[in-house]
């Protein structure tokens, strides 16, 4: 029965009788924002303990950083679970459950609720994206968002007012639809990872204060330069059709899969980025590419370059290989390794033979 949003109490009758794997549980879903009053009701954590008197939660608060709710300093409990709190917190918070009866709450499997902001007045998550674009006043623009856990996002249209929209874990992600309605778009989250802001025509696009996100797609926009340098959770990059003439990669050092095709790159430093599987740079200006520290390649795309030679002796585990339209000929193109699906005519030259083969 793990992996549901059973609470204790509510387990089958046959539990202490039969062997049941209960952990782990979903989070506990309370209220995102604490009412006015300051309390907040857990009554259903308590509600067996009459038929079981076994079944009484230990419940501790600890905000975001990890630091722990004090008992009668930062809030009360009464006999019901009725939690009233004493003072706001610049911090939301969650709950972790344990009871005596179940010990396997405990550890990676620990009963949790989802996060509630303490405050009087709504926390204000941080901002993670500001960023303007060509679209005409009032036009329909939309983003697609991905949180780890449940998040309050609060949109800024352009205007200075906030919309706010909750959203929970979904393997996909959250649609946010908005109309533009001022020179600059902000975004603020504290749990979002991921983001596709994919043909909404972005030119200018900051998101130096988004720490936590490891996906990043903003392809078919029309952005000329972009910091990436405080991003070092990415791992999945894609700018393909945009305006870069340079990008600065040399501190996202986590990166699997890498899109920059259809932009204006003339060179690129990969040297930093060894853990690169999937790597696009097709339909740019590179004349020379050097991937000797990017050993765990298995993907290679270089389409439509200006490449006159390339060494791939390092890059023994490629699987694809595209290399048609360059510069390249009989004695510089890459070794055709057996098995390995590999594109490389026709070149720009012509009267190209065909390349070497070895097993």
């Amino acid at each position: 029965i793990s992996n549901n949003k059973l609470i204790p109490g509510s387990f089958p009758a046959s539990f202490l009788t039969a062997r049941y794997i209960y952990t782990p549980q979903k989070d506990f879903e309370i209220p995102s924002l604490i009412p006015s009053d300051m309390k907040l009701d857990l009554g259903a954590l308590y509600a067996y303990r009459n038929a079981n008197p076994s079944i009484i939660p230990s419940i501790t608060w600890f905000l975001v950083d990890g630091s722990p709710l004090i008992e009668n300093i930062d809030y009360t409990v009464d006999s019901l679970g009725m939690f009233t709190f004493l003072k706001s917190q610049t911090q939301s918070a969650s709950a972790q459950i344990s009871y005596a009866l179940y010990p396997d709450f405990r550890n990676g499997n620990i009963l949790k609720t989802t996060r509630i902001s303490i405050a009087s007045a709504p926390i204000a998550p941080k901002m993670i994206a500001k960023f303007t674009s060509t679209k005409s006043i009032g036009a329909d623009m939309t983003f697609v968002l991905k949180v780890s856990e449940t998040d309050s996002i609060w949109m800024d249209w352009g205007n200075g007012t906030i919309e706010k929209q909750l959203l929970k874990p979904s393997p996909s992600g959250s649609r946010i639809p908005g109309n533009k309605q001022g020179d600059t778009i902000r975004i603020y989250s504290d749990f979002a990872t991921e983001g596709n802001f994919s043909v909404n025509d972005v030119t200018y696009f900051d998101i130096r204060l988004w720490d936590k996100i490891e996906k990043l797609d903003c392809s078919r926009n029309l952005i000329s330069t972009i910091d990436l340098s405080k991003n070092t959770s990415l791992r999945t990059l894609d700018l393909i059709y945009n305006q870069l003439s340079t990008i600065d990669l040399s501190k996202n050092t986590f990166l699997s899969q890498l899109s920059l095709a259809a932009n204006q790159l003339s060179t690129i430093d990969l040297s930093k980025n060894t853990k690169l599987i999937y790597l696009d740079l097709g339909f740019n200006q590179l004349s020379t590419l050097n991937l000797s520290n990017n050993t765990l390649l298995r993907q290679l795309y270089l389409t439509n370059n200006s490449l006159s030679t390339l060494d791939l002796s390092k890059n023994t585990q490629l699987l694809t290989l595209s290399l048609s339209n360059n510069k390249l000929n009989i004695r510089t193109l890459p070794i055709l390794r057996k098995g390995m699906g590999y594109t490389y005519f026709p070149q720009k030259p012509e009267g190209i033979l065909l390349p070497q083969t070895i097993n």
